[in-house]
């Protein structure tokens, strides 16, 4: 049988049923246990009275539990009772204490202080006090100055916890100031959370429902505990199986509201509310107007206070909000005492009063309840232009569907907002209502109307990237109604109109003969509108363009700086998001280092996550893991690729899905998975065909081709090159026919055919050298790349073209294998800042632990090589404490397992009890380092600087400067540093004397990146710097010299840097400084 609830008094401890235990806020209560008081506030019904009785059952608490009521507003009813409870309980105590009698003629203070000192004696342990109910009591009783005196008298252990409807009176501020009394009336922290709701509604109901059920209940109660459980009794009425929010009856909850606040409230309190509620946010001013209640503001507030199911918001303007079930009640309420017409009239006017104080929001939820058509069309027309601007494409949407849809077919304008509003949410939905709007505009005549819903079309069919053959129909109108020499309605028209054609035109008719002429069109429109978005989007398009045909670089570079500068200028999320995009692809045009690109993809990707701005976080992903690839870091470039999946679950459009196979498998190439790549390449593909877009349709047909290649497939790929190839040129895009003929040359050149290659080979290069296409768009792939500047370099085909394209992709020492006539090794080793292994063209993944002690080994014969290296040495450096034996034994298996690792038992030699690195087998840049230095001493004046600047280009970093700190490693650092910091400043000097001071800043600062904490390089640096006048540039490099020495080493600059530095702050007034102090 279910326990029997004892009969309630007013110091009986509440009977708990089977209740939800909520850990978290007993930690809260916990924490309080240095207050005297805990003063734990919220409205009715939210469960602090069963959160206080269980916490205090759970630790099991010593305690009194008293319920407040009216007449404990006299103090002596008060004490009576709490005496009384004290004789009922069982209190460890060290002696006896006789009550405390009220005498005649004491004070009702000096009663409570003996009182309060008698209760404390009495008990001699950690006891608490609940005094429930507090808000019963009158807000002038005395009963507050008498607790407060009391609980000053307090010892500690002893803790009261007040629980109120209402925050404390005034009398207990004091308490508040010193830290006595915690305030604890966060309505969140009482609220229930979506799983405490769910377990909740589970009890009640004894079965389980849906997640989105749970959290549509959880949504609509604001987490408030008796709201949750009179729905969970609701839900016994219903027989469907999981019915919707709207079907559970609310009575229950209704008839709580009543009989706890509605009927409770004064005539004026109850006017206030039934007509209040009709407003979807209580503006106190607009209130007091629509219900002629003055001291609207004030009842508000005092409600607030109360605890009344409203919530406060804001200082300036306050507004207010009723908890959505109390919303619902006063609704219901309203409807059952107001005529529907008064009801309507109430609306209307409060719709206007909202409109006045440019809340549009508010207003057209009120006129549409009014069925107020022709007002909301009204505001619609007027401000949906300023909200667009403000990219609240969504308001509109949500304004334009509150209409009748025979008011919105019948009006071309809603369509075309309607479009707008769903632009980035919902393109297909989009594009019906721009088409719509193209044709209700064209009935009447309107060409400002017509060209403005064709862009919307053309651009829904873009952002939705599902299929670019639609816009064949839209081209064929412009092709039919525009000319190049047509005047527009306004310049802005014109911008947006031809942004959106450039962009159809690029997918799928890039070999337009008017393309060019109109990309100097829209250009010229840059600076023509007050729009601060248009000039970035006028950007963008044609830089989209001449990315995807690699022309224009000199001027992209500038778009590209012009567009950071708007977006420091705005300064908002949106235009740095746009700028961040631009520095992202600018990686196919410009050499910047694969480190530099992945860093800007990471910070692009952290921006945009923040502003949840995500137009091309596709192609931001795609360029992360072509350039994790060109690092050999596998695992990142998976986890881009994971990110790039992740967003396909959001729309899977054909251009999109495309792209990401095609970068799947790059992917699986690289790492040489050929049965993936094949498989994932057909996908890509197939996707591709599909978008119709063309030039991906050649850029996935070129990355499958690359697949075939490598799986000797030469009949297939053949085939697919030839068709690529023909596509490139026809829809003129030079990059990607360049890519095309480079793949055709590769193809005969692996099958034997090496005259017919060769001529192909120089054919494409010498054409890649005219149009500058250093970078290849959207491809990568070290095995393929490096065979064809292999085979060039060796037939003197382009060398320095060549050395170029190696040095942009980070395959520097392949370009020395030809200058010191080497044959072509299978062994690359990288150990000049991050260690890459590289074995017949593919990087080696060396974090998982099976491979470490085989890598230590290789690590350490660089280090101690090139010549020989004892076996002893290397036994005694690797494994220092096993003895002879155990250390014989390891070395055995460990360099077997090397040798396997490597794939050839040549590349180690074994001699003589001694050990080294075969240089027929191995390439490394290191060797390659010390061999350039060591040519450059032999070498006569005029050979010596090629062979420096070659050699300071091979340092990447110190050696292997991500490796735990050990002796033999420390030990080559230092030794390559001091090579290095020769070069570079022996190089610097010869520059400066042949009156080249820009190329020598240029090896300052680059040397810096690698050596940061070398001061020699900053004074360096800083002296050219004084002697060109860029005195502001000196002093930045003095003071990133200070941050870095401070940081790094903990010193100072010298005392001749820091003169240097006083002397350029006394020039400039407005950097005068103390002298600095010196470390000792």
């Amino acid at each position: 049988m279910p326990p029997k609830k004892p009969k309630a008094n007013k110091t009986t401890s509440p009977f708990l049923p089977n209740i939800i235990r909520r850990p978290r806020l007993y930690k809260l209560l916990n924490h309080g246990r240095h207050y005297s008081v805990s003063w734990l506030t919220g409205p009715a019904g939210s469960g602090k009275t069963t959160l206080v009785a269980d916490f205090l059952q759970t630790h099991k608490l010593d305690h009194i539990w008293y319920r407040l009521n009216e007449q404990d507003n006299d103090f002596s009813v008060f004490y009576s009772n709490l005496d009384r409870a004290l004789q009922r309980i069982r209190i460890k105590s060290k002696r006896k204490t006789p009550p405390i009698v009220m005498t005649f003629g004491m004070r009702p203070l000096e009663f409570a202080r003996r009182f309060f000192e008698a209760f404390c004696r009495r008990i001699d342990t950690s006891f608490y006090l609940v005094l429930d109910n507090y808000q019963v009591l009158n807000r002038e009783s005395l009963f507050h100055g008498l607790l407060k005196e009391g609980i000053q008298r307090l010892t500690p252990g002893i803790r009261i916890i007040v629980i109120s409807r209402e925050d404390p009176p005034k009398t207990f501020s004091t308490l508040l100031a010193n830290n006595q009394l915690r305030l604890m009336d966060n309505p969140e922290d009482l609220a229930f959370t979506l799983d405490e709701t769910g377990s909740l509604i589970r009890r009640e109901t004894n079965k389980s429902w849906p997640k989105e059920f749970i959290s549509e209940i959880h949504a609509k109660t604001g987490g408030w505990v008796t709201g949750l459980v009179l729905i969970a009794k609701g839900l016994f009425v219903l027989k469907e199986e999981f019915p919707r929010i709207k079907e559970i009856p609310l009575t229950r909850i209704y008839d709580y509201f009543a009989a706890e606040l509605f009927d409770r409230s004064e005539a004026e309190v109850r006017d206030l509310l039934l007509k209040t509620a009709l407003l979807p946010r209580i503006v106190p001013e607009i209130a007091s107007e629509l219900t002629c209640h003055a001291q609207a503001g004030q009842l508000l507030n005092g409600l607030f206070k109360h605890h009344y199911f409203i919530e406060r918001y804001g200082t300036a303007p306050v507004t207010y909000q009723f908890h959505p079930l109390f919303r619902d009640f006063l609704l219901a309420q309203t409807h059952k005492i107001l005529p529907q017409r008064e009801i309507e009239n109430l609306q209307s006017r409060a719709a206007a009063l909202f409109k006045e104080r440019g809340l549009i929001d508010e207003a057209m939820v009120l006129y549409r309840q009014a069925r107020q058509f022709r007002a909301m069309v009204d505001i619609i027309m007027t401000h949906s232009g300023d909200m667009i601007r403000r990219s609240r494409y969504k308001s509109v949407a949500e304004w334009i569907e509150l209409l009748p849809e025979p008011t919105i077919c019948r009006n071309p304008w809603l369509n075309y907002w309607l479009g707008f509003g769903y632009k980035f949410e919902n393109p297909l939905k989009s594009k019906k209502h721009f088409h719509l709007a193209f044709n209700q505009f064209k009935k009447i005549h309107s060409r400002e109307g017509m060209l403005i819903s064709w862009s919307g079309a053309v651009d829904a069919v873009n952002m939705g990237w599902h299929g670019f053959r639609e816009h064949d129909l839209f081209l064929k109108w412009f092709d039919q109604n525009i000319r190049i020499k047509d005047s527009f309605p306004s310049p802005e028209i014109e911008a947006y109109f031809l942004c959106s054609a450039l962009m159809a035109l690029l997918v799928r008719r890039p070999q337009h003969p008017d393309l060019e002429p109109w990309i100097e069109r829209v250009l010229s429109l840059s600076d023509k509108s007050t729009d601060p978005f248009l000039p970035v989007l006028i950007r963008f398009t044609v830089i989209m363009i001449w990315l995807y045909k690699q022309t224009h670089r000199d001027r992209i570079e500038l778009i590209r700086t012009e567009l950071n500068h708007r977006a420091e200028q705005q300064g908002s999320d949106f235009f740095k998001c746009w700028a961040a995009y631009m520095e992202v692809l600018s990686f196919f045009w410009r050499d910047l280092p694969a480190e530099q690109v992945k860093e800007t993809v990471a910070g692009t990707v952290f921006l945009t996550q923040k502003a949840d701005i995500h137009f091309l976080d596709e192609y931001v992903f795609a360029v992360g893991v072509i350039s994790s690839l060109m690092l050999g870091e596998y695992s990142e470039a998976q986890r881009y690729l994971a990110f790039f999946e992740n967003s396909l679950k959001h729309h899977k459009r054909y251009e999109v899905v495309s792209l990401y196979y095609h970068m799947k498998t790059l992917y699986h190439l690289e790492k040489g998975e050929m049965e993936a790549a094949l498989e994932i390449g057909q996908r890509s593909q197939e996707a591709a065909g599909h978008s119709g877009f063309i030039l991906g349709q050649i850029r996935s047909r070129l990355g499958f081709a690359g697949v075939l290649i490598a799986s000797k497939m030469f009949a297939e790929a053949g085939r697919c090159v030839a068709l690529a190839r023909k596509q490139a040129k026809k829809y003129g895009s030079p990059v990607l026919e360049y890519q095309a003929e480079l793949f055709r040359a590769d193809l005969l050149l692996r099958q034997g055919r090496k005259n017919h290659g060769l001529h192909c080979l120089r054919r494409a290069l010498t054409f890649g050298k005219q149009h500058d296409l250093i970078r290849f768009i959207w491809w990568w792939n070290r095995e393929i790349l490096t065979h064809i500047c292999v085979s060039a370099l060796e037939n003197d085909i382009q060398p320095h073209f060549v050395r170029r394209i190696l040095q942009s992709y980070g395959l520097s020492s392949v370009a020395s294998r030809t200058d010191r006539n080497d044959a072509r090794q299978p062994i690359e080793i990288e150990t000049l800042g991050q260690f890459r292994l590289i074995i017949n063209g593919r990087a080696l993944e060396s974090r998982k632990k099976a491979k470490v002690v085989q890598l230590e080994m290789l690590k350490l014969l660089i280090a101690l090589g090139p010549e020989p290296v004892s076996i002893e040495k290397i036994k005694t450096i690797l494994w220092p404490d096993q003895n002879a034996a155990r250390a014989a034994s390891v070395f055995s298996s460990t360099l077997n397992r090397l040798r396997t690792l490597l794939e050839s038992k040549e590349a180690i030699r074994l001699r003589n009890r001694e050990i080294d690195l075969d240089p027929r087998y191995y390439d490394s840049d290191v060797r390659l380092f010390e061999h350039l230095l060591a040519q450059a001493g032999t070498s006569d004046p005029g050979g010596r600087l090629p062979l420096l600047e070659k050699a300071v280009t091979v340092y990447k970093g110190r050696f292997l400067e991500n490796e735990p700190e050990r002796s033999w490693i420390i030990e080559k650092q230092e030794e390559l540093k001091t090579a290095y910091l020769s070069a570079v400043m022996e190089l610097g000097a010869a520059y400066e004397s042949r009156h080249k001071p820009d190329r020598a800043l240029e090896i300052y600062k680059q040397a810096l990146i690698f050596e940061p904490a070398e001061e020699a390089l900053y004074g360096r640096l800083m002296g050219l710097e004084l002697k060109l006048k860029k005195n502001a540039d000196a002093l930045k490099t003095y003071l990133r010299c200070k941050k870095t020495l401070q940081t790094v080493l903990g010193l100072l600059p010298s005392e001749e840097m820091q003169s240097l530095y006083r002397r350029l702050s006394n020039a400039d007034p407005s950097r005068k400084k103390p002298p600095e102090k010196s470390d000792t």
